[in-house]
């Protein structure tokens, strides 16, 4: 009987020991995947703004764990011959539709013969940049809708890193990606404010009420939905940039941890087959990365800085040549914000790009 009891208390023991391991063992897990499921969310604070705007949606994208060790990873997909919608792909497509009516309306405003150059380098200035703005906010939409290099294939492939290696660096992002959606939304409250000071508070800018004519009863009704129309375009005009950049951001210091990574191990450590592999591993996943991003925004890059060259050059002529504008402090520093904004995007697109060669090619 002594036996047997001691042989159960020691059964017992065992017993408690092995629960307490896997107890560990799963609080361990449950923090790797915290740790891992954080990752998707950097990117967060625009996209949350851009949902807002009507321009970020979930689209119908299909979620599953897969599991890889101790590690559950969530992964996004969009399921092949779906046509299953949700309140957000509907905003975004309604506002979407709503953008490329609003460039159709635009060309009503040669409808009436200018009465001066300068008049026709205003109108040109209004149709360019909402067509810049249509076709960012259109970029967004397609990166959340299509099948193949969407952000949920950026999401799975920035998964796939090791969350303990990446993960300081991640907090980083994360936190500049705050900054940068707070910067943005300052941006976006001033662009607005402009916009609709033009439309309802000066009579220099006739173009926002057409194709009704500024003496009809009804424009006040054009000046509403136009007051509309504009916090979506200043929306679409700062917020797929300030996303675009914020990609660019993590994948270069993606490359930029690799390769300080690979430098310190080469000084301190020999270098062998299996240390090689691993790093060609996580520089071909960067790689992806960047393929993807670039399938994203490449039409989006190429429009906008040959649209925004051209631009600056009609708002300068504006600027120069427009002597209305002297006299009233509000429209002098709308003037200098759009140019400064031009110069700034314009900039920003460039550096974004360069930024990242620099660190590929340093690999």
């Amino acid at each position: 009987m002594e036996i047997e009891s001691e042989t159960s208390d020691n059964m017992n023991v065992i017993v408690k020991d092995n629960t307490d391991k896997d107890d560990k063992r799963i609080h361990s897990s449950n923090n790797k995947n915290k740790n891992y499921l954080s990752v998707r969310q950097v990117l967060a604070p625009l996209s949350i703004s851009m949902r807002i705007c009507g321009m970020f949606h979930n689209g119908h994208e299909k979620k599953t764990i897969n599991k890889i060790g101790e590690l559950e990873m969530e992964l996004f997909e969009k399921p092949k011959g779906c046509w299953k919608v949700n309140i957000s792909q509907i905003y975004s497509t309604f506002v979407v539709f709503i953008l490329w009516l609003n460039v159709i309306r635009m060309l009503f405003i040669f409808r009436d013969v200018a009465s001066n150059s300068l008049d026709l380098i205003i109108k040109f200035t209004a149709i360019i940049w909402n067509v810049i703005c249509t076709i960012q906010c259109t970029t967004v939409y397609v990166m959340c809708t299509r099948q193949r290099n969407n952000i949920w294939n950026f999401y799975n492939q920035l998964q796939s890193l090791d969350p303990e290696t990446f993960r300081e660096l991640l907090k980083l992002v994360r936190r500049k990606c705050v900054i940068s959606a707070i910067i943005t939304w300052i941006l976006f409250l001033l662009s607005f404010f402009f916009n609709v000071y033009i439309t309802w508070f000066t009579d220099k800018f006739d173009y926002t009420t057409v194709p009704i004519s500024a003496k009809s009863q009804y424009v006040n009704i054009m000046k509403g939905l136009n007051t509309v129309l504009q916090f979506y375009l200043n929306a679409a005009w700062l917020f797929p940039q300030a996303f675009r950049n914020m990609m660019c951001t993590i994948i270069y210091h993606l490359f930029k941890c690799l390769n300080e990574r690979f430098a310190k191990m080469r000084v301190t450590v020999d270098i062998s087959s299996n240390i090689i592999i691993r790093f060609r591993k996580d520089h071909r996943v960067i790689c992806k990365l960047l393929d993807t991003a670039d399938q994203i925004f490449h039409v989006m890059t190429g429009c906008s800085i040959a649209l925004y060259v051209v631009i600056l050059c009609l708002m300068f002529y504006q600027i120069l040549w427009n002597t209305d504008i002297a006299d009233n402090h509000v429209l002098v520093g709308m003037y200098i914000f759009w140019v400064a904004g031009g110069l700034v995007m314009l900039g920003f697109i460039s550096l974004g790009g360069a930024i990242v060669h620099q660190e590929v090619s340093a690999y």
